[in-house]
């Protein structure tokens, strides 16, 4: 039994002696749970290094010296414009095409000039469709006659092959129309072109009368126009504050007077001849006055 308790002596030293050589070797007995991760900072930034770089010093720059190849000007010749030999073998206008203007509250215009053998002078003016219009010239030596066109058609009314001083007709359509003048004498003359488009005067829906304000001009006419049947009575009136406005009436087809302003008188009623539109004229002779104009056809 002696012999057996020293047995278990000697192998107890043996493993103590044993567990003190690897405490000494500094092992350990690996944890089952590991530590939690701490959680990490904020990264800094390395400050950076700033490196200044020494600058070269300044190196003068080469004296500019004059250039040993000489300038040379060039001068550009004038080009000569050939010239221009005008053509006279075609009638051209005196001057550009000059706008008819109406002065405000008057249905006519007239403008006046000379003329030069063979010439040809441009009126333009405006108009309305189903309007009636006339125009006539007059010239001292009476060889100028009239040409009438339409500027978007190209319709002519009139031209001057037809050798006429006068026309007068209803306007085919709404536009500009040409109206020209030519001197086909030998000579030069001064003209006068007169250009007259009346206002209509229109009943409204079942009336028989219908009452028209405008002011008279010295000098000018105000002329109007209405269409009427044959055998019905019309009556115009004229009234102002002076009396000085005369009336006058005539057919525009035929041209017979019914009145003539000569007459001086302000009112007209009678029996109309025909069927067709009538023109009525406020003539007033003397200083410019308002009146009143009343048609009545019954």
């Amino acid at each position: 039994m002696n012999k057996q308790f020293r047995n278990r002596g000697i192998y107890f030293a043996i493993a103590s002696l044993g567990l003190m050589m690897l405490t000494a070797c500094g092992a350990s007995t690996p944890n089952a749970n590991p530590p939690a991760a701490q959680n990490p900072g904020t990264a800094i930034s390395p400050t950076p290094t700033i490196v200044f770089a020494k600058l070269p010093s300044s190196t003068p720059l080469p004296t500019p010296t004059a250039s040993s190849t000489p300038i040379v000007s060039t001068t550009v010749p004038a080009t000569e414009l050939p010239s221009v030999t005008p053509t006279n073998n075609i009638p051209l206008a005196a001057d550009p095409t000059i706008r008819i203007a109406f002065a405000t509250g008057t249905t006519s215009g007239s403008v006046q000039g000379t003329l030069s053998s063979q010439a040809v002078q441009s009126y333009i003016l405006r108009a309305m469709w189903n309007q009636v219009m006339s125009a006539s010239v007059t010239s001292s030596n009476n060889s100028v006659y009239l040409e009438i066109h339409g500027v978007w058609d190209g319709i002519y009314l009139t031209r001057f092959s037809n050798v006429r001083t006068s026309w007068q007709g209803w306007l085919p359509r709404t536009e500009e129309f040409i109206v020209q003048v030519y001197n086909s004498g030998s000579a030069a003359t001064s003209y006068t072109l007169s250009v007259d488009i009346p206002a209509r005067i229109r009943f409204a829906t079942g009336a028989y009368s219908a009452t028209i304000y405008g002011r008279g001009y010295a000098a000018k006419i105000i002329s109007y126009v209405l269409y009427a049947r044959g055998g019905q009575t019309m009556t115009a009136t004229l009234s102002s504050a002076t009396n000085s406005v005369f009336v006058s009436i005539h057919g525009f087809s035929g041209g017979q007077s019914l009145v003539d302003s000569s007459a001086e008188e302000t009112s007209w009623t009678g029996t109309l001849p025909s069927t067709q539109e009538y023109i009525l004229e406020a003539v007033q002779n003397s200083t410019w006055v308002s009146y009143t104009l009343t048609v009545t056809i019954i």
